[in-house]
């Protein structure tokens, strides 16, 4: 009887491991999906902001021009 009741604690125990183990699976992969999209993010952002600045400074250029121009 007792010997029973140790293998289904057993039992129990062994299943218990599997499932934590596969939710910590489940969650390094939503993890990893996560940290991918946030990378390609800001790789998007990073290449918006280049061209802004590069927009800003040929806007800069041609404003000085246009004074340089006007005096």
């Amino acid at each position: 009887m007792i010997l029973v009741l140790l293998v289904h604690i057993i039992t129990f125990l062994s299943e218990e491991l599997k499932l934590q183990k596969n939710v910590g699976q489940e969650h390094i992969h939503h993890m990893n999906i996560t940290f991918g999209e946030a990378r390609r993010a800001v790789s998007q952002y990073q290449k918006e902001a280049e061209k802004c600045n590069i927009a800003t400074e040929t806007c800069e250029q041609a404003r000085e021009q246009a004074e340089a121009l006007t005096r």
